[in-house]
């Protein structure tokens, strides 16, 4: 079903560098509810013999996810840890695991940085460079990572 998302940006993005907003809008939607019905689709025919108290645990491991996004945003090594437990739970419940990274998917943001922020992150840097310290090399990252969506780590 994404192979349908990827092909419909790759045309676009051929055809024009800057599509119309509906069509954006359009395809967003498009995309969002294709993710929900695979959702839907691999949980409910490709699971089988389902325990319910796994997917208790994954749903509480999303939940985390959801929080921490709000609470400790940036922490890369808590998103990963609680997707795989999200997914071990999946694994061990019968519902078919893929569920899990389709659910993290749908709600992990992906913007552009905004200028201010970049500006202000580029004098971190700077101030850095002028004067090294441990503290201002902290205070350059943290202001590096905070202009990036989660869609821009690696």
């Amino acid at each position: 079903m994404s192979t349908d998302s990827a092909l419909a940006l790759g045309v676009f993005s051929v055809m024009s560098r800057h599509p119309p907003g509906r069509i954006r809008t359009f395809l967003l939607t498009l995309f969002v509810v294709d993710d929900l019905v695979a959702l839907f689709v691999i949980a409910t025919f490709y699971s089988h013999d389902i325990r319910p108290l796994p997917p208790a645990f994954a749903a509480a491991a999303f939940a985390a996810i959801l929080v921490g996004r709000v609470l400790l945003p940036h922490r890369r090594g808590l998103v990963l840890a609680r997707g795989a437990t999200m997914r071990a739970a999946l694994m061990g419940s019968g519902v078919d695991p893929v569920v899990a990274g389709l659910a993290i998917g749908l709600v992990t943001s992906a913007y552009a940085p905004i200028r201010t922020d970049l500006e202000r992150a580029t004098g971190l840097v700077r101030l850095f460079r002028e004067h090294p310290s441990p503290r201002r090399a902290r205070s350059a990252t943290a202001g590096l990572v905070s202009t990036l969506s989660e869609a821009g780590w690696r």
